[in-house]
């Protein structure tokens, strides 16, 4: 019977964890201002994007947006999805790219999301938007085409194993986002029915295009002489 480890056992275990990889951190940023959240620790509502915040001149909430989560559910799918598309990444260049593709994906999300509700929404007052998903996105987009010939195995609905090749998961993850804005953001925008209840699918959009930018020039530089690596560990 296996023991339950001692206290040094697991600090060693947790202190290798947060060092092992960038994913690990951001997962555990994440996991942890969901808490402080849920406890009512900090005003988050402050950190949320939204017309009303960026008037008053808070242009970090195009960043803080992506640290927030809306219930259990919806932390819990973004972590997986994060978990997975890191390591992937990390499995490939030692995670030198995820924050740059996380942060620049959830910047971008933002942006494109912001200028839907200021295109399209009856009351942009109404519309705030919460969740790492853009980050997450552009995380996806750049394994999808920088590794695009790459074969993944999964497991469909976690019951059909599948295989397929890496550029899929860009055509697949981008079909539903425009399906999705069209016939899902869009109504609602036009009906006012606030983002915080629906699915923003308008940044996953900004998070694809940022991921799938990011892995063609960095392809083209790479062609030029030399690998490309952000936020080295």
């Amino acid at each position: 019977m296996q023991r339950f480890p001692t206290v040094s056992e697991l600090r060693f275990r947790l202190s290798s964890f947060w060092a092992k990889s960038v994913t690990n951190k951001l997962l555990v940023v994440c996991v942890c201002v969901f808490f402080a959240q849920s406890l009512n620790l900090f005003f988050s509502s402050a950190l949320t994007l939204n017309a009303a915040w960026i008037r008053e001149g808070f242009w970090l909430n195009f960043l803080s947006y992506g640290f927030l989560h809306g219930g259990i559910w919806h932390i819990v799918l973004n972590m997986l999805a994060l978990y997975f598309a890191g390591n992937a990444i990390e499995r490939y260049n030692s995670g030198g790219n995820v924050l740059a593709l996380f942060l620049g994906g959830t910047l971008l999300g933002g942006i494109v999301w912001f200028a839907c509700v200021a295109a399209f929404a009856v009351n942009p007052a109404t519309q705030t938007l919460i969740g790492a998903s853009a980050g997450i996105a552009a995380l996806f987009a750049y394994f999808s085409i920088a590794y695009r010939d790459s074969e993944i195995r999964a497991m469909l609905f976690f019951v059909l194993p599948v295989k397929m090749r890496a550029w899929l998961i860009f055509a697949v993850f981008a079909g539903i986002s425009v399906v999705g804005f069209v016939f899902s953001e869009l109504p609602s925008l036009r009906e006012g029915i606030s983002e915080s209840v629906s699915v923003a699918h308008s940044a996953h959009l900004g998070g694809l295009i940022f991921g799938a930018l990011f892995a063609l020039a960095e392809e083209r530089l790479r062609e030029r002489g030399g690998n490309v690596r952000y936020f080295r560990r």
